[in-house]
């Protein structure tokens, strides 16, 4: 078997794919899922990150920068998404991690990355969650590549 991006994956003992076999078994779609899931988990965890960062500046620094927008706030092209306060839940004030998961899975917009990453399932092609989307056009990421 050859893993090439245009290769398409083939058993040495049939001609079916490994699509038409997982298609077969019910678990077609299974790895764009996962795919898209991962780019979502990967994109919620810088966010994280650059939150822990911000809680570790003092108490002048955070001043001088200013407040932090909404973690629900829209982000427009151009603003860097990870500058937005991380969501926090109301009772606690302890990290919302699922909620983030969601606004982040909005921001990226996931149903797009599902139909990308499902033609790459069905065509046979490799399905790497770091190339889904519009990659170099989101500043979150360009600093974790």
């Amino acid at each position: 078997m050859r893993s090439t991006s245009t290769a398409t994956f083939c058993s040495p003992q049939s001609a079916r794919t490994l699509y038409e076999a997982a298609a077969q078994l019910g678990e077609a779609g299974r790895t764009a899922e996962r795919a898209v899931a991962a780019r979502v988990d990967q994109a919620r965890h810088h966010w994280w990150i650059r939150e822990v960062h911000w809680s570790r500046l003092s108490r002048a620094r955070k001043r001088k920068l200013g407040p932090r927008a909404d973690a629900r706030q829209t982000v427009v092209p151009g603003m860097d998404p990870c500058a937005r306060r991380y969501p926090r839940h109301s009772a606690t004030g302890r990290a919302d991690h699922r909620t983030a998961w969601e606004i982040e899975a909005h921001r990226i917009e996931v149903g797009r990355l599902a139909v990308e990453a499902a033609e790459l399932e069905r065509q046979g092609r490799l399905v790497d969650p770091a190339r889904l989307g519009p990659r170099r056009a989101d500043p979150s990421l360009a600093a974790a590549a």
